[in-house]
Formats: structure tokens, C-alpha cells, sequence
């Protein structure tokens, strides 16, 4: 009998661990500049709950050869809304199989010790790093692994005296529905410096690098399993608009990330990159501030509930100094295809300063959107502005899309006229163009028109300081138009 008591004594010792060994289902890391040479870094790591509690960050600073460790300090823990009715019930603890954030913080100077040593030793690129363990043991598409995360950053750009990194505006989406389209984004924040940036597929770490190894048939590029044809092919060609969607697709540009997921209770991971530049007047070129990255743990189930789609196209430019509006519709169908579909909730990520959405009716099933921006005078920039729209069915809130649009401003020409009217219809213009950015501009005619409704012409001609007489009654429209040289 004593004998049989230490074996089951043992037996739950070794197992006990496991039923409860902590999984962290993804994070990030930011960095933003607060003096010449000093940093807030930022980590956030996404805890699952039905696993051990989280106490703790490892992070360091590694270049070449060098690791300076970092003493992170956790700041915040909060629920996160992927969770369907499921979620964290008790802070830092075993609780339900929602998902916890945990953000933690640390300042790292290079100005004096230990950090210093990487200014003295005329080292640039840097990468401010999270270590942890606590990959999932049931990842099937890679070896699971430490999780390693990082953000990079080039502390030799001292003419960058102000810099915040870009983030990511959306949550991860850790569940996908298996057999139905994923469009999610994860979004994008900088409106502090509104510097040029692309999105990429980055490759898994276990350390500094050092690559995690995938199982046949996967890679950072295609780190799921698409909907493909023939059947069993991962790397088809992605086709995003094809219904349903083929292959593995991310929009450079957006983030937009596009596939079906057709292995249902596959278990792996995501990985994104936002590359940062800003652009230097000095010598006309664009320097490489450095990433950020994301992970996050993505798990296909089986689902009964179609996610909602978001089909409004915006790809628009607007000149500085006028309004942008535009209508966002949100569509939910039937799990059967036939029928009404759920209760749509759209909400945005405010990704674009003094810009607006309104709910047109807040009782419609399906919600749209009216998203107005009026741009300033000088509101003109070479690169465009972002914002992310989250659609959401009120059956469950993981099954959810996200889209990101961009808007880009263009310069408005620096001009002056002058209309006067005379006697007999006459009708006189002086125009003038003293624009320093086009300084070759010239202008190429005057049109004047009965109405806008109607259109009809009254007179075109290629002189933009000219009269001319019209015999008619009512409003004309008189437009001067030129060339940008």
C-alpha cells in the first residue's frame, strides 16, 4: 500500500505541471525615443487563461555579440475582447480559456552603463528583445520553442530626436473559423510622426537570431494551411479575391491578411513586421528607422456562425484643404446562406486625427458607416494615412473582420483669380499661379459652363486671363484649370 501511494505521489507531480504550463499566445514590442539616446520600450504579451499565471518578462538588448539584460516592470493586465462569451475570470490566474494582456515596461539609456558599451563599441542597430517560454506544446505547423520577440532600431540616426514606433491598433485574432475567409488586419498607429511604412511576414525565433524550423509544407511566409487547389498544396498562388479565397495573402501596404483556413484544429502562428522609414531632406532620401513585430497564436475551429464582411473599397486621394467622406457597410449572412443573418457592430481604431465615424442607424442590422475627414491646408504629405475598420456579428465576438484603408492627401496648387462681370454679359477672369512646390506650373484654359447640373458649355478656351461675353440669363460655373510641371 505504501508502495502504490509514491507512485500515484509521483505520478501527480509529473503530470500536474503540464495540465496547467503557462502558454503565451503571442505579443509585441514598441520603442519610443524620450531624449537623445534614451528609450521607453514597451512589451506586451498575450497570456491564455486557462493556463499558469504570468509574473514575470525576460527582455534584453542584443547586438552582434552583445546581450545587456532589460528589467521589465508589468504596468497593466487586461481582458481582451477574442474570447466568445469565455473569458479571463480571474486576473493573473487559472481561470476560463479567454486571453489576458500583459504590458510591460523599461527605459534603456545609452548614455551611461550598462547600455553604453553599445555607443562605445559604434554599434547602430539594436534590438530590444523579449525572451520567454511558453509556446504552446500543441503547435502543429513548427517546432514550439522559447518565444522570442523583438523591435529594432538604429541608434545612430542622431538627427532622429523624435521618433515613436509604429504600433499595431487592432488585437491579435488567435481563433479562425475553419473553412470560412479570414480577413483581418492588424492595424496600424502613427499618427505622432506619420512616417512610411510596410508590412511583411517575418520568420519565427527562439533566440537572437536563431530561427525556429517548420514542419514540411509551411514557412513564415505561409505559417498556416490555405484553401488551395489541388487539395493538400499550401503555396498556391494567393488569389484574395477568388470566393473563397486561395493561398496565403498579405497586403504590404495595408496588412490586410487574407486566406481560408482548411485544416480544421491546426494550431500555429502568425508573425507580422512593420518596417518604419522617414524621409531626409538633407539628401533626398528615405532612412530605415527600423520594425516592430507581432506573434500571435492562431487556432482553427470549427465554427457555426458566418463572420461578417466589410466589402466597401476606399483607395482614394483627396486634396488638402477639402473633405473626404465616405460610406462603410458591413454584411452578415446565414450559417445555412439563406435567411437573415446576426446583428452587426462596427467600430474604428481612430487611426486618423480629426477624422469621424458615425453610425448612420444604429438599428439596422447590418451597420454602416459614415467616415468624414476634412484635411487641412497644409494637410499634404508624400505618404498616406491609415485608419482600421472592425466588423463584428453579435453572436460572438471572435468571429470578426477587419479592414485597413488609406488615404492619401495631395498638394493643393497655391493660385489666385479674380471673376468680374460686365456689362452685356461680359464676363471677365485674371488667374495667377505663384506655387513654390510647382514653380514650373502653367495653366491650360478656362471653361465656363451653364450649370452643374446641366453641364452644357458656353465657352472653352486656353487663355487664363481673357473675357468673354455670354448672352444668357441664370448662374454660370467658370473653371480655370493648369498644369503641374
Amino acid at each position: 500500500m505504501k508502495i502504490n501511494l509514491l507512485l500515484l505521489t509521483a505520478f501527480i507531480i509529473l503530470i500536474s505541471p503540464q495540465l496547467s504550463a503557462q502558454v503565451i499566445a503571442g505579443g509585441e514590442v514598441y520603442y519610443e525615443i524620450v531624449s537623445p539616446l534614451k528609450y521607453k520600450v514597451t512589451a506586451i504579451v498575450y497570456r491564455k487563461c486557462d493556463k499558469s499565471p504570468l509574473n514575470s518578462l525576460n527582455g534584453s538588448v542584443n547586438a552582434d555579440s552583445l546581450i545587456v539584460a532589460m528589467k521589465f516592470k508589468r504596468v497593466a493586465i487586461s481582458k481582451i475582447n477574442d474570447t466568445c462569451g469565455n473569458p479571463c475570470n480571474k486576473q493573473n490566474a487559472i481561470s476560463n480559456a479567454g486571453f489576458e494582456k500583459h504590458t510591460f515596461v523599461d527605459t534603456v539609456d545609452f548614455n551611461v552603463a550598462p547600455f553604453n558599451v553599445f555607443v562605445n563599441k559604434k554599434i547602430c542597430l539594436v534590438s530590444f528583445a523579449i525572451r520567454h517560454y511558453g509556446r504552446s506544446s500543441g503547435i502543429s505547423t513548427h517546432d514550439p520553442g522559447y518565444l522570442y520577440l523583438d523591435a529594432v532600431t538604429n541608434i545612430c540616426l542622431t538627427h532622429i530626436i523624435k521618433n515613436s514606433s509604429p504600433q499595431f491598433s487592432m488585437e491579435p485574432k488567435f481563433l479562425v473559423a475553419c473553412n470560412l475567409p479570414l480577413n483581418y488586419s492588424p492595424g496600424l498607429l502613427d499618427t505622432m510622426d506619420n512616417d512610411s511604412i510596410n508590412f511583411s511576414l517575418a520568420e519565427l525565433q527562439s533566440d537572437y537570431k536563431t530561427p525556429l524550423a517548420y514542419k514540411t509544407g509551411f514557412s513564415y511566409q505561409i505559417p498556416m494551411t490555405p484553401f488551395c487547389l489541388p487539395s493538400g498544396v499550401t503555396n498556391c498562388k494567393p488569389l484574395p479575391n477568388a470566393k473563397p479565397p486561395r493561398g496565403f495573402y498579405l497586403d504590404v501596404n495595408t496588412g490586410m491578411t487574407i486566406f481560408t483556413p482548411s485544416n480544421c484544429g491546426e494550431l500555429g502562428t502568425i508573425k507580422y513586421r512593420i518596417n518604419e522609414y522617414r524621409y531626409n531632406i538633407k539628401n533626398g532620401k528615405y532612412d530605415w528607422l527600423g520594425y516592430v513585430t507581432r506573434e500571435m497564436l492562431v487556432e482553427v475551429y470549427k465554427s457555426s456562425n458566418v463572420p461578417p464582411d466589410i466589402p466597401t473599397i476606399i483607395n482614394s486621394i483627396v486634396c488638402e484643404g477639402n473633405q473626404f467622406c465616405a460610406t462603410i457597410k458591413t454584411t452578415d449572412r446565414a450559417t445555412s446562406g439563406s435567411g437573415p443573418g446576426d446583428t452587426t457592430i462596427l467600430l474604428w481604431d481612430h487611426g486618423i486625427k480629426d477624422a469621424t465615424l458615425s453610425i448612420i442607424d444604429s438599428t439596422a442590422r447590418e451597420k454602416q458607416a459614415i467616415f468624414c475627414w476634412q484635411v487641412k491646408i497644409s494637410g499634404a504629405r508624400v505618404e498616406p494615412s491609415f485608419f482600421t475598420i472592425t466588423a463584428y456579428d453579435h453572436v460572438c465576438n471572435k468571429d470578426l473582420s477587419t479592414k485597413t484603408y488609406k488615404i492619401r492627401v495631395g498638394h493643393a496648387p497655391q493660385h489666385a483669380y479674380k471673376n468680374t462681370l460686365g456689362k452685356c454679359g461680359q464676363v471677365k477672369w485674371n488667374m495667377s499661379i505663384y506655387d513654390s512646390l510647382y514653380p514650373n506650373a502653367q495653366g491650360s484654359g478656362t471653361t465656363i459652363i451653364r450649370s452643374l447640373s446641366s453641364g452644357r458649355l458656353l465657352y472653352s478656351g486656353n487663355k487664363l486671363n481673357d473675357s468673354t461675353n455670354i448672352f444668357e440669363n441664370g448662374k454660370i460655373v467658370i473653371e480655370h484649370t493648369f498644369n503641374l510641371n
